[in-house]
């Protein structure tokens, strides 16, 4: 069951390397965003759906349901993936993102 960490904005998957040192590198996924580290694909077109939709196909090609990590807007990003797919998610854990409690 991997970690799968998800970043806000400006950063990369880069910001989660101190933690992912401590755990086996078969367990823990970090992806750049499109747009984020490396130039976006040319029709991808940069709403909050869009990157949902991006995340929702990263953790399927996983084969197996996640415990998602998000940071910032990864964690408002990470929440939506966890509400429309929860099937794909075994634990969501989420900081410094605004979500409201209602």
């Amino acid at each position: 069951m991997p970690a799968f960490f998800v970043h806000g904005a400006p950063d990369t998957h880069h910001v989660w390397d101190a933690i992912r040192r401590h755990l086996p590198p078969e367990d823990s996924i970090a992806v750049d965003l499109p747009g984020f580290g490396g130039a976006p694909p040319f029709d991808f077109a940069a709403t909050k759906e869009a990157y949902v939709d991006w995340l929702l196909t990263q953790i399927e090609s996983v084969g197996e349901p996640v415990d998602i990590v998000g940071h910032d807007w990864g964690c408002i990003l990470s929440l939506r993936v966890a509400s429309l797919r929860p099937d794909l998610i075994r634990s969501w854990a989420g900081g410094s993102g605004p979500i409201n409690a209602s």
